[in-house]
């Protein structure tokens, strides 16, 4: 696996994603269970956030895998459609859009050492995620939406993509507002995005809109 590109076929994926479908279906149906004391509920989220995470890498690799053939295009979008539709959710109401923007779940360690095709904000998976039925404004359970996040990325961290350290991400913001992101869409504490932005940078981009 090369930086830019996954050095796979489509077929390749096949049993991966055959598998990663089944464990979704089958943790989720096991997340919500009844009768089970707290600390076992908390490791079931803990759990199940991982695994999230996990499908949503297998998103990014299925994203930077070349396609040859329209059937090839077609399948990529249909696995990747599949698992949207699942409408899952971590233990903090977060989608495969959020992830996509951000996630807290793993170490800052790992992301710096990991390769650009997984690190987030990532355009290209977010652009992949839209066309298959993702929604962009989709919200947590902070009711924050993918645009309240990205408004809560600083574009100096060295964990984010060289794209999005560019121009202080205004690339990723552009993008949102073209493809249907509501500014004015509010969180549970009553705040938009401009509210929570953490750079000077970002605040600039959203209040000139």
């Amino acid at each position: 696996m090369i930086e830019s590109k996954a050095q796979l076929k489509i077929v390749d994926l096949e049993p991966a994603y055959q598998f990663i479908l089944a464990w979704l279906a089958y943790v989720s149906q096991t997340k919500g269970q009844q009768g089970v004391s707290h600390f076992e509920r908390q490791e079931h989220e803990w759990a199940f956030d991982r695994n999230l995470l996990l499908a949503f890498y297998f998103i990014c690799i299925l994203t930077n895998v070349d396609i040859h053939s329209n059937e090839e295009s077609l399948r990529k979008l249909d696995m990747i459609t599949a698992i949207v539709n699942m409408n899952l959710q971590n233990s903090q109401g977060s989608d495969v859009f959020h992830l996509a923007v951000w996630d807290s779940i793993i170490e800052v360690h790992n992301k710096v050492s990991m390769k650009e095709m997984f690190r987030v904000p990532n355009r290209k998976v977010l652009e992949i995620l839209l066309q298959c039925g993702a929604n962009i404004n989709s919200q947590d359970q902070a009711g924050n939406t993918p645009l309240h996040i990205l408004a809560t990325v600083d574009s100096k961290l060295a964990i984010v993509p060289r794209e999005f350290k560019e121009n202080g991400g205004k690339v990723y913001f552009d993008w949102f507002l073209q493809n249907g992101a509501k500014l004015e869409l509010k969180n549970s504490a009553g705040e938009r995005p401009v509210d929570v932005a953490v750079s000077e940078i970002t605040k600039g981009f959203l209040q000139k809109l």
